[in-house]
């Protein structure tokens, strides 16, 4: 019963047997009786997919060559390189992305190019 895929439940039902008495009793041959079974359905599997089942070709490779589903993102348009961007050119882009986002930010670069962020108004953000 085991060749064709009984539960224990099931064959106990069969057999007018409890089912952990069955299990108890039988269990080698439960064993060798399922094992011959997944042999046999690998055996259809193996067989549908190089038939050309697409759906079993990809599951199969799921399960036994550990393949997975990607998505694949592509960015589109230019990319450049922040730091080749003067430090005046990089903070008008940042304070217009912080515009777009709704933030109003003010700040300056001193001498030294390090941002000086005036204290915040009750009410505002302080960036620090």
């Amino acid at each position: 019963m085991a060749k064709i895929g009984c539960t224990l439940e099931e064959m106990g039902r069969v057999l007018d047997c409890d089912p952990t008495t069955v299990g108890r009793r039988f269990g080698a041959e439960i064993a060798t009786g399922s094992a011959h079974l997944k042999i046999r359905l690998r055996r259809q599997q193996i067989k549908a997919a190089m038939a050309g089942n697409i759906t079993m070709l990809i599951w199969l490779g799921k399960q036994l060559l550990d393949q997975t589903d990607r998505n694949r993102t592509e960015l589109t348009g230019k990319v450049e390189n922040p730091g080749a961007l003067s430090a005046e050119e990089l903070d008008a882009r940042i304070r217009n992305l912080l515009k777009k986002a709704g933030y109003a930010v003010e700040a300056d670069f001193d001498r030294a190019g390090r941002i000086r962020i005036p204290a915040a108004a009750e009410g505002e953000i302080k960036l620090s």
